[in-house]
């Protein structure tokens, strides 16, 4: 999608968060402001796309058709998955931990910790008689 983009954050309709969805907007007009040709239509047309996202959430809010719990879990879903993106991206470029930092901000959480490959589930403790 451009350089400077990453992998992992090219699904514009997958994106649950408002505040994300804002942040996205900022950074795809800062990219079509310092690109031209394809690249800068690319760049526009994602704009446009991450527009009608952010009227799409606030339509479902204002309609009721999506529930402030309903918002907080699409919220809490989406954080996981953007760390198990971020796992498996590895070292590859990616802002998927500016939209794990601006979900928790948004759902008024701490970030879960991130999974880790080498860390199996641990057991619970044992029980004490």
């Amino acid at each position: 999608a451009g350089e400077g983009w990453g992998e992992g954050t090219d699904d514009v309709d997958d994106i649950a968060s408002f505040e994300v969805i804002l942040w996205e907007i900022e950074h795809a007009s800062e990219r079509v402001a310092q690109c031209s040709g394809n690249a800068r239509d690319e760049w526009e047309m994602r704009k446009e796309a991450l527009v009608l996202r952010k009227q799409e959430i606030e339509m479902n809010i204002n309609l009721g058709i999506t529930t402030q719990d309903d918002y907080l879990a699409s919220l809490q879903a989406a954080i996981k998955t953007a760390q198990s993106d971020q796992l498996r991206l590895g070292s590859t470029p990616n802002r998927l931990t500016k939209w794990i930092q601006l979900m928790c901000q948004e759902a008024g959480t701490e970030p879960p910790p991130a999974p880790t490959a080498a860390s199996p589930a641990q057991p619970p403790p044992a029980q004490q008689p």
